[in-house]
């Protein structure tokens, strides 16, 4: 790939798993305040 073809794969890969990580922490946090309640 060129390198601006690199770039944007890259960036795809970055926002799956930076979303990824953002619903696993949401998920945490809403077990943790189901369990408080």
């Amino acid at each position: 790939p060129t390198r601006d073809e690199a770039i944007s794969q890259l960036m795809s890969v970055i926002q799956g798993a930076t979303s990824k990580l953002a619903r696993t922490l949401a998920a945490l946090r809403d077990q943790k305040e189901a369990a408080a309640a």
